[in-house]
Formats: structure tokens, C-alpha cells, sequence
């Protein structure tokens, strides 16, 4: 996800949050009958609703704003569920005659086939996508909860020097994340 729609999203959730904390409050402040709720609901100008709701206009601002609000969710749903996936990576290398470029997908699945070989590891996932405005290979590795950390935080660590040597000047962020099982009989 992009820092601009990561932006977007707080925004639109912050906006949506605090106008329905307003509407909620206000709505259990008149029922109780509290004074300045009660005053507030006073002043709201029924006719000019009704004048409103009876204008020729009315229904075609009503269409537009549908339209309006159907586009725009419409995009922010697809820019959130748009995969961020990233198949290759160009090498720094490359020359005028043609670009090299690396399978990061299977660079990310050769080195969790790695892990995956160290003693008490059950499964690692692999992702390759764009994070933050940069291509990130993240591992997703489940372990045993009896598992040696030291040694299998060493490994990840040699791991993560290892992939970095192999795609010198390639850009490529990495991303270990261990979740170990719980533990039986607890």
C-alpha cells in the first residue's frame, strides 16, 4: 500500500468515524432530552428541507451524487484490493543491448525452501510486492514453539546478508516475520 492511500484511507476512516460519533451523540443526547440537543433539533428549518426535497433539481443532484459516491468507492475499493505483486526486478547490470531482469518470486521461494530445512521451521510463506513505495520480499515463517531462537534468528540473519549479497544493487527490502505454534497442553 502507497503512502498516499494509506493517507487517503486514515483520512476517509477518521472523517467517517468522528461524523457518526457526532450523529450517535447527538441522537442519545435528544432522546434524553438533553437542552442544547433538544435546542439544536429546534432550530433545523423544515420548510427549507421541504423546499429543498421539492426543487425540480433535487433529483437530478441526487443521481449525480449517487454516481458521484458510486466512482469514488468504487476506486477506493479497487486501490485496496489491487495486488501489489511483483513478478521481476530489474538488475543494475542491464546494458543498452537488453535488461536483466530477476524472478524475486522465485528468489523469495528458494530462500524460504532454505528456512523451511532449519530444524523445528513447519512452513514458510513468501510474498514479493510493493511496500511503502518499495519492492519487499516478506517471509512468513511458522515455527515450533520449541524451537532454538537463537540459532533460527542467526539463520534468518545470515539468510538476510545472503539474499543481499546475491541481488547486490538490485532493490529489494526484506521482511522476516516468525509466529511460533502454541504451545500443547497449556
Amino acid at each position: 500500500m502507497s503512502h498516499r492511500l494509506s493517507f487517503l484511507n486514515r483520512v476517509i476512516s477518521l472523517l467517517l468515524g468522528l461524523t457518526l460519533t457526532v450523529i450517535a451523540v447527538w441522537s442519545v443526547a435528544h432522546a434524553s432530552g438533553n437542552d442544547l440537543a433538544v435546542e439544536w433539533a429546534a432550530r433545523i428549518d423544515h420548510d427549507a428541507i421541504d423546499a429543498a426535497l421539492a426543487s425540480q433539481y433535487f433529483p437530478l443532484g441526487l443521481i449525480v451524487a449517487v454516481v458521484v459516491g458510486v466512482v469514488a468507492g468504487g476506486w477506493l475499493i479497487m486501490s485496496n484490493l489491487r495486488r501489489h505483486a511483483i513478478t521481476r526486478v530489474p538488475s543494475p547490470l542491464s546494458e543498452d543491448g537488453g535488461e536483466i531482469q530477476i524472478s524475486a518470486a522465485r528468489v523469495a521461494a528458494a530462500v524460504g525452501e532454505g528456512l523451511k530445512s532449519f530444524e523445528g521451521v513447519e512452513d514458510v510463506r513468501h510474498s514479493v510486492a510493493w511496500d511503502r513505495g518499495r519492492p519487499t520480499a516478506t517471509w512468513l515463517i511458522s515455527a515450533q514453539p520449541g524451537v532454538d531462537m537463537r540459532a533460527l534468528v542467526a539463520e534468518i540473519e545470515q539468510t538476510d546478508v545472503d539474499v543481499h549479497e546475491a541481488l547486490t544493487g538490485i532493490e529489494l527490502a526484506t521482511s522476516y516475520k516468525l509466529h511460533l505454534r502454541p504451545v500443547e497442553g497449556s
